[in-house]
């Protein structure tokens, strides 16, 4: 599947991959599980495409830039270290942190990842 189509609990679980973490998705909704004190993994809702909390650490740890992109009809995001020809964003979006997140995944996986 094309980075640039991931949504909701499919983009949040990738995300989870590319920080090298185990999420799930159970319910139409990304898990992210925690070792408790009983030796047993709780899992909680995670999405960082979505609250910005959890995805703008992901911003703030990666350098991630936004800014509106294509004439303010969406936004775009570039990470650093990004060395590609032209100057289109590495991740594109509705909001801030969906781009954000798409520009993450592509930075770890490319532009394609397993379904």
């Amino acid at each position: 599947m094309k980075v640039s189509e991931l949504q909701g609990a499919q983009l949040d679980y990738w995300v989870g991959r590319a920080a090298g973490w185990h999420p799930t998705i159970l319910g139409g909704r990304c898990m992210q599980g925690r070792e408790t004190s009983h030796e047993w993994i709780e899992y909680e809702p995670w999405s960082p495409s979505t609250d910005w909390a959890i995805g703008g650490r992901v911003i703030e740890r990666e350098r991630i830039s936004i800014n509106l992109y294509g004439y303010g009809r969406e936004w775009g995001a570039w990470t650093r270290g990004s060395c590609y020809e032209t100057d289109a964003p590495d991740g594109t979006g509705a909001t801030p942190l969906i781009a954000a997140m798409r520009a993450y995944v592509a930075s770890k996986f490319g532009w394609k990842v397993e379904s």
